[in-house]
């Protein structure tokens, strides 16, 4: 796995996050949970469901719901 690709997709991924709050209604709203989840589960699926992957993605997850 190229970890420097992977951490700048995570790093492109939080941008585009905030930027996804911004206009979905954030953290309550269900069309923002819905791209979360899409988006996450693909950045996973192009890296194998390496196990590192899984960790980082579960902690963004977190990180969201707090």
């Amino acid at each position: 796995m190229n970890y420097n690709e992977f951490f700048h997709d995570v790093s492109v991924w939080i941008n585009v996050c905030n930027q996804k709050s911004l206009e979905l209604g954030g953290v309550k709203s269900t069309h923002f949970w819905v791209w979360v989840a899409d988006s996450l589960g693909r950045l996973c699926e192009k890296y194998d469901n390496h196990a590192l992957v899984q960790a980082q993605v579960k902690m963004l997850w977190d990180w969201l719901q707090k």
